[in-house]
Order: structure tokens, then sequence, then C-alpha cells
């Protein structure tokens, strides 16, 4: 049981991926010249 997977651990490692995903789709996005808006303007 010593060996298994926590739920917490699970959630750190996707919550890890997902930042790692979303910087590496930021960098594409840099490579390629596009300029993304990640936030809405206020009204």
């Amino acid at each position: 049981h010593e060996n298994t997977l926590t739920n917490i651990e699970i959630l750190r490692y996707l919550n890890r991926l997902s930042s790692l995903l979303f910087a590496l789709a930021r960098y594409e996005e840099h490579r390629a010249g596009l300029n993304p808006t990640l936030t809405r303007e206020a009204k």
C-alpha cells in the first residue's frame, strides 16, 4: 500500500502538467508571432 499513489499526488501531478502545457502553449504562440489576449478588458 505504500507504493500506491494517493489522490493528492495525482492532483499535484495533473496541476503541474497543466501548468507546463499552458506555458508551452504560450511559448508556441510567442514563437508564431501571435499576441493572444489572456484576459478581457474591463468595461
